[in-house]
């Protein structure tokens, strides 16, 4: 077993961040988190209020979970950023 500092001198040692490091063992995907928000700032940037409140129905219509209800938060800025009302 490895402590929290001799991982990351462990990881520093292969000219890796910490960041990077997780990407490399999450097989060089995003995660869900990062998918979502990706989604997000491209709606945002087409100003895709359609695409944005569709999303959101999605998170709403979750399980009453903590994740959920905060990126429906999220979702609710970035419409709002395109919609003052």
């Amino acid at each position: 077993m490895l402590s929290a500092d001799r991982m990351i001198s462990a990881i520093e040692g292969i000219n890796l961040t910490f960041a990077e490091f997780g990407h490399v063992l999450n097989g060089y995907r995003l995660t869900d988190y990062e998918e979502l928000m990706k989604h997000i700032m491209t709606l945002l940037t087409n100003e895709d209020k359609g695409g944005l409140e569709a999303l959101l129905e999605q998170y709403l219509n979750q399980e009453d979970v903590i994740y959920y209800r905060l990126n429906s938060l999220v979702i609710k800025n970035a419409i709002h950023s395109l919609d003052r009302e």
